[in-house]
């Protein structure tokens, strides 16, 4: 049995597949003792794994855990295969039994820290992976793997003090690490709002290497909000013009407007279908071309190719929002404002659904100079969101102590930003299920919800590709149950005496000089009819929709839920009920 095995090896060490499957395949068929059996297994698996085929790994895989279940590396082969099929939730639960066995083991720590990453638990990856990247000789993707999840936990200013040290100080010779730590870093300036350094760093890499698809896709954004999106197809379109197609850069380009080249539809396509491609990029590519279908207005092929993409979309075990809701409820009951010093700026929390307008009025306040827009910042979420029932359950004065040090180190973070501004205008979605704990860390807060028609944000949502954050946005029928939360999250915290505005996108449209004065005058800011003006707001607003809130604000622009109302008729009365629960709150 050995000997078959060192066959086998190394025969995938040259790249054989087909002969080392076929090795083990007959090592299978004699009789194996329990444990050559689960190894030959194991190694089955992985073969098959090499050779682009983890549909039919992960049998031999599975079944080598269940006749050795603790062998570290077996969970280990198995959690591998997981990750290649897009099991992102299963596999992880194998790399942390996996590490549990090994007590620890460098190499299956980074391994976890991956696929934690993939699945979007950045809090976790950021505790497991800082011990390994603490240590003198820490390399360097240890390193970039600690930045990349402190970024995507929130802690943008702590990742982007922790990245400096590893970017090169000439980007025309630097070599592949080098400029793949300088890839982060424009990543982490974007989201934290350095915009000026992150088009440095993006600009700096293509000048050195004008088809680096992943430089122009981190460029073509900040193009798109601060230009617009002919320049921004300009970006992708010469960046494909020097190195070829790439999932990256056709994704972006589908999402720019209806003339694409058939072209690039075509290589997209082609790539989508492609099941050798890792099925992150081909949800994407497909998700991409539901929205080009559906600013085509064919809403056939953009269905067929949303339902596709949100399938292969990295899923995980969604969360008990209602649960969070009732956990950060009984938080604000039990919890004492902050003491705040005088003279800092004010939030503005915009905490209604994506897809529901909150960008439109975001880059209307942010035409005033007393206002400064953050985006969808969201830092302190990682601190709420998901440990709400610990929080909860924390003794009364230790929250409070740790609402403070949060308190203070939010100040900070919004001094780097906007230190002179009045009010700042933060608008993540996800803040409203823990506006109370925010009205408590930042008092003087306010919060607005903006609400849409229920069926349109639904299929906008469903159509369009979130990250794997948004739990519940790759099952329709679990974007309408989450529209119902946020109405009685909205009801559910005025009921606790938390003042939440409930704004009407159909009004603001409808009349938008009279809706924004009436915004303006709540925030005290004073209004002028020339915000409306797009020329007037060329803030960056760090969002897709960034093109769409620059155009004159006009009815009939998109044909809402009309042509997939077919798909929306099995929720019919759920959506009614949500539509009677907005207009009581907009009342």
């Amino acid at each position: 049995m050995t000997a078959a095995l060192d066959k086998a090896e190394l025969a995938l060490r040259s790249g054989k597949v087909a002969e080392a499957c076929a090795i083990l395949e007959g090592a299978l068929s004699n009789q194996l003792s329990q444990g050559e059996r689960a190894e030959a297994l194991s190694m089955l698996g992985m073969a098959r794994l090499s050779g682009g085929d983890p549909a039919n790994a992960l049998a031999p895989l599975a079944e080598a855990v269940s006749l050795d279940p603790g062998e570290g590396m077996f969970r280990y082969n198995h959690a591998m295969g997981l990750e290649a099929a897009g099991k992102i939730a299963e596999a992880i639960a194998e790399h942390r039994e996996a590490v549990r066995l090994s007590d620890g083991m460098g190499p299956l720590v980074i391994a976890l820290v991956r696929a934690l990453l993939k699945g979007g638990a950045f809090a976790e990856a950021a505790e497991r992976i800082a011990p390994l990247a603490a240590a003198p000789s820490a390399p360097l993707q240890v390193r970039q793997l600690h930045v990349e999840a402190l970024r995507g936990s929130g802690d943008l200013h702590g990742a982007w003090d922790a990245v400096q040290p590893l970017l090169a100080e000439d980007l025309g010779s630097a070599n592949a690490a080098q400029r793949s730590a300088a890839l982060l870093a424009a990543r982490i300036a974007t989201d934290a709002q350095y915009y000026d350094q992150a088009e440095e760093l993006a600009s700096g890499l293509l000048a050195a290497a004008p088809g680096d698809a992943a430089a122009a896709a981190v460029l073509a954004p900040l193009v798109l909000w601060s230009q617009g999106s002919e320049a921004a197809r300009g970006v992708i379109e010469q960046a494909i013009a020097a190195g070829g197609p790439s999932p990256e850069l056709l994704i972006q380009l589908l999402g720019f407007g209806k003339d694409v080249p058939e072209s690039s539809v075509d290589a997209a396509l082609e790539m989508a279908g492609n099941e050798r491609l890792h099925p992150y990029h081909r949800s994407q590519l497909h998700m991409a071309l539901a929205q080009h279908y559906g600013q085509k207005v064919d809403a056939g092929k953009a269905w067929e190719h949303a339902v596709t993409g949100n399938r292969l979309s990295p899923s995980g075990a969604r969360r008990d929002w209602r649960g969070l809701l009732d956990a950060q409820l009984a938080i604000y009951r039990d919890t004492s404002d902050v003491p705040q010093p005088d003279g800092d700026p004010r939030h503005f929390y915009l905490c209604g659904a994506p897809r529901s307008g909150q960008s439109l009025v975001q880059s209307i306040l942010a035409a005033s100079l007393d206002v400064t827009s953050v985006g969808e910042r969201g830092a302190l979420l990682p601190h709420l969101l998901d440990p709400s029932r610990q929080l909860a359950a924390m003794p009364r004065p230790e929250r409070e102590r740790l609402f403070s040090q949060l308190s203070e180190a939010d100040t900070r973070g919004i001094a780097r930003l906007a230190a002179s501004s009045g009010w700042i205008v933060d608008k993540n979605p996800v803040q409203l299920v823990v506006a109370g704990s925010l009205a408590r860390i930042h008092p003087g807060a306010v919060f607005a919800a903006n609400f849409r028609d229920p069926g349109d944000v639904a299929v906008s949502i469903f159509l369009r590709g979130f990250s794997p954050f948004y739990d519940y946005a790759t099952n329709l029928g679990a974007i309408i149950d989450h529209l119902e939360l946020l109405a009685d999250a909205v009801a559910g915290w005025r009921g606790e005496g938390l003042e939440i505005r409930a704004l009407s996108h159909e009004a603001l449209v409808a009349d938008p000089a009279g809706q924004s004065q009436d915004l303006f005058d709540w925030l005290g800011v004073e209004w002028r009819q020339d915000y409306l003006d797009p020329e007037s707001r060329k803030t960056p607003v760090p969002t897709f929709s960034a093109a769409q809130v620059r155009e004159p604000i006009r009815e009939g622009v998109s044909q809402g839920s009309t042509p997939y109302a077919e798909h929306l008729e099995p929720h019919a009365a759920q959506l009614d009920r949500i539509r009677e629960k907005q207009a009581a709150l907009l009342s």
